[in-house]
């Protein structure tokens, strides 16, 4: 994962006021489409991990992980005929 922060354009996350809430999120419509407009359009999905600060506030962060490619293994000759 990159080690910038990248934050998600009109997303807030917040702790919720009840226990049975796990999360409270607020969207501004228009911030959020614009900032999404601007992802990779290859991407078929947007991950965000809801983190809380090292002052206890709650905040929305894009997760940039990606797996690595796959390794392509040297193709073995199983043929043991010729031993």
């Amino acid at each position: 994962m990159s080690e910038d922060k990248e934050f998600i354009g009109g997303f807030w996350a917040n702790e919720p006021k009840v226990d049975f809430i796990k999360c409270s999120i607020n969207i501004r419509k228009k911030d959020f489409v614009d900032w999404l407009r601007k992802q990779d359009p290859n991407d078929e999905y947007v991950k965000i991990d809801v983190k809380v600060g090292k002052t206890g506030n709650w905040y929305a962060e894009k997760n940039n992980w990606k797996p690595k490619p796959k390794e392509e293994k040297p193709d073995i000759n199983t043929d043991f005929s010729k031993f």
